[in-house]
């Protein structure tokens, strides 16, 4: 697995986590 992948991976659901808390 690429770091990278997994750097975007971890970015996007970070952008879902904090969706969630603020909805």
């Amino acid at each position: 697995m690429t770091y990278n992948l997994m750097r975007a991976f971890a970015d996007s659901w970070g952008l879902v986590a904090m969706a969630l808390f603020f909805v």
